[in-house]
C-alpha cells in the first residue's frame, strides 16, 4: 500500500516534468532569450531540484505520519 503511494507520487512528478517537453508548439520569446544565453539549462536544473526536494519532503512526511498512525492504533 505504501509503495503504491510512493509510485503514484513519482509518476505524477515525472509526468509533470516531461509533459512540458512533449508540447509541439513554437517556443515563446522568453524561451528563445533564455536559450540564447544558455540559461535555460540552469533554470530547468533549479526547477528540477526544487521539485525533487518537495517530493522527497512529502514522501518522508507521509512515512512519518504513517508511523505515528500505526503507534496510535496499537495503543
Amino acid at each position: 500500500m505504501k509503495n503504491m503511494k510512493i509510485r503514484n507520487i513519482f509518476f505524477t512528478v515525472l509526468s509533470l516534468i516531461f509533459g512540458q517537453l512533449l508540447w509541439a508548439q513554437e517556443e515563446p520569446v522568453t524561451a528563445e532569450l533564455l536559450n540564447q544565453s544558455n540559461k535555460m539549462i540552469a533554470v530547468i536544473a533549479v526547477l528540477l531540484i526544487i521539485l525533487l526536494g518537495i517530493t522527497a519532503f512529502l514522501i518522508f512526511m507521509e512515512m512519518k505520519i504513517s508511523r505515528l498512525e500505526d503507534k496510535m492504533n496499537k495503543k
